[in-house]
C-alpha cells in the first residue's frame, strides 16, 4: 500500500485518520474493482535540500560532502518515536510505502485531506469476505502471488527510513502477546532522492489502483467523521497506556526535530526491484536487489554475516555459501527456531540445507523465542519475540539493511527496496546493535 499525504506547514496537526479514510472506502461496496478513477502522475518534492528538516541535519552532512547520514533502529520503541517526530517535522510531504499497515494503536496514522492512497496490485474483487478473495485466487492465483513488499517512510523527501518493519503493534514492541525483533535505518542525505525515486516508481505504476477505486460511492463527511471519533477515542486510550508513557520519557523525538541525533557519514546507495517485476520479468533487472546482493556476495574475502526471518538457500545458495567458506571466509547466519518462526513452513524447507551448510563450516545460529531481557525503553522485547530483521554484513565494511528475506519468495515473487552502505565504523555499530536487538541470544563470536 502506497500512501502519499501532501502536507500544509502545520503538518501533523490533523485529527484526520489515514485508515479512517481507507475503511470507509473498503466497506462502502464489494463490487470489482473500478477501471475509471483517474491516476494523475506524482513526484517527489522538489528542492528538498531546503526543506527545514534537511537543514536541520545539513551541518552533520557539510563535513562530508556526497555522503549521507545514518541511524540503526534497532528497538521497536525508538522505530515508533522516529517516525512520528519524521510526520511532526514534515512542512510538505509524506511518502509511505508498506506490505501491511495494521489497524491497530501504532497503525493509526495522521493524515490530512490532502492525503492520496492507492494499493499495489490488488484483488480484482474488493470484499472483507475469503470467498471473493479466494475467486480471485482461483481466477488470477499467479500475480496475485506476486505481492510488493517495500517499506518506506520519507518525509519531505529529505529523510527516510528503510528496513523490515511493517507498520502495527508487533513491529514496535507494542504488542503484549508477541513482538518482532525488527531493524530500520533512519536515512538523511544524498540516498533520501534514490528512496524516493523507488517510491515515485511504484505510486506511478500502472499496477497502482487509487483508493478511490474501491468505492461505489464516495464516502460521506458523517461516516469519515464517525470513523474519526472512534479513532480519537482509541488514541486518547492509548496515549495514557505504559507504553505511550515509555514513548514520552526520551528526548529521542526532539533530536530527529531539531537535526541533533548523532548519524554516521557514509557512502550508500538504494537498490530496489522496478514493479515490472510483478510481470515476472526478475532475470538480470538493473537495481534487482537480490541480484547485486548476489554479485557482492561472490566477491566477499573475509567475512559474511546474514540475518534473515526466512532463511531457504536452495541448492544454489548451499553452494555459493560453502565455496566461500571453503575459501577461508567466515560464514555465519541467524535465522528464527522453529519455536520463533511465525511461518514454519518457511523452517521446514531451511532445515533441508542445514546438515549441508554445517558440514562445509557454514556457522548458523538460530533465535531463542524466550530471550530475558530488561525493561527500559532501549531493550524491551517480549518473551514471544520472532526475528524480523533482514540485513547482511560484507567483510566488517558494507551492509546492507531492507526488507527482503534470503528465500525463494523475495528472490522471485515479491517486490524489494534495500539501502547499502560503506562504512567500517558503521558496520562495527550494526554489530552492536545486533546485540540490542536480539538482547543476550546472540553468541559473542557474532557480535
Amino acid at each position: 500500500m502506497n500512501l502519499r499525504m501532501s502536507l500544509p506547514t502545520s503538518c501533523g496537526r490533523g485529527v484526520s485518520s489515514a485508515l479512517a479514510l481507507i475503511t470507509v472506502a473498503l466497506l462502502a461496496g464489494c463490487a470489482t474493482i473500478r477501471q475509471d478513477v483517474p491516476r494523475p502522475p506524482s513526484y517527489a518534492l522538489d528542492q528538498a535540500q531546503t526543506t527545514a528538516l534537511a537543514r536541520s541535519f545539513a551541518s552533520q552532512l557539510d563535513a562530508t560532502p556526497g555522503r549521507s547520514g545514518f541511524r540503526l533502529l534497532p528497538v521497536g520503541q525508538e522505530a515508533f518515536v522516529v517516525r512520528a517526530a519524521l510526520a511532526n517535522a514534515a512542512q510538505h510531504t509524506l511518502d509511505l510505502q508498506y506490505h501491511i499497515v495494521a489497524p491497530d494503536a501504532t497503525g493509526t496514522l495522521a493524515a490530512h485531506p490532502n492525503m492520496q492512497v492507492r494499493v499495489f496490485n490488488p484483488f480484482a474483487r474488493r470484499s472483507l469476505g475469503a470467498l471473493s478473495k479466494l475467486m480471485d485466487y482461483l481466477d488470477d492465483g499467479d500475480r496475485l502471488n506476486r505481492r510488493m513488499h517495500n517499506k518506506l517512510w520519507i518525509a519531505d523527501n529529505s529523510a527516510a527510513l528503510i528496513g523490515g518493519r511493517n507498520l502495527g503493534d508487533a513491529y514496535f514492541n507494542a504488542d503484549g502477546r508477541s513482538n518482532f525483533a525488527d531493524l530500520d535505518v533512519l536515512s538523511v542525505g544524498p540516498v533520501v532522492a534514490q528512496a524516493s525515486q523507488s517510491f515515485d516508481a511504484y505510486w506511478n505504476s500502472e499496477w497502482s489502483v487509487p483508493i478511490q477505486a474501491y468505492a461505489r460511492q464516495t464516502p460521506t463527511p458523517g461516516q469519515v467523521e464517525q470513523l474519526r471519533t472512534e479513532l480519537a477515542a482509541r488514541a486518547s486510550a492509548f496515549s495514557g497506556s505504559a507504553y505511550a508513557q515509555a514513548l514520552r520519557s526520551t528526548d529521542l523525538g526532539m533530536l530527529v526535530r531539531s537535526g541533533r541525533l548523532a548519524l554516521v557519514s557514509a557512502k550508500a546507495t538504494v537498490l530496489y526491484d522496478p514493479p515490472t517485476k510483478l510481470r515476472g520479468q526478475n532475470q538480470a533487472v538493473t537495481g534487482h536487489v537480490v541480484s547485486n546482493l548476489r554479485d557482492a556476495i561472490v566477491s566477499i574475502q573475509r567475512e559474511l554475516a546474514l540475518v534473515s526471518p526466512y532463511f531457504v538457500p536452495q541448492a544454489r545458495g548451499v553452494e555459493v555459501l560453502c565455496t566461500l567458506a571453503g575459501r577461508g571466509v567466515r560464514v555465519r547466519v541467524l535465522t528464527n527456531s522453529l519455536a520463533s518462526t511465525d511461518v514454519p513452513a518457511v523452517h521446514a524447507a531451511y532445515a533441508r540445507y542445514r546438515p549441508q551448510l554445517l558440514a562445509c563450516g557454514v556457522v548458523l545460529h538460530e533465535l531463542r523465542p524466550s530471550a530475558s531481557t530488561g525493561a527500559s525503553l532501549r531493550r524491551v522485547i517480549s518473551s514471544g519475540v520472532s526475528l524480523h530483521a533482514k540485513a547482511i554484513l560484507l567483510d566488517g565494511k558494507s551492509v546492507l539493511i531492507g526488507s527482503m528475506n534470503l528465500d525463494p519468495r523475495s528472490r522471485l515473487s515479491n517486490t524489494e527496496v534495500a539501502v547499502r552502505y560503506t562504512s567500517e565504523p558503521l558496520a562495527s555499530w550494526w554489530q552492536r546493535m545486533t546485540s540490542a536487538l536480539l538482547g543476550v541470544v546472540i553468541p559473542e563470536d557474532m557480535l
